[in-house]
């Protein structure tokens, strides 16, 4: 259970850290 929360957590700031990446990227 909470290594399921502790892989999610790990995950979320480096999907929203490469979309913000990209968006740079393209800007």
């Amino acid at each position: 259970m909470f290594g399921v929360l502790g892989s999610l957590a790990a995950q979320v700031p480096v999907a929203a850290v490469l979309v913000v990446g990209i968006v740079l990227a393209l800007m």
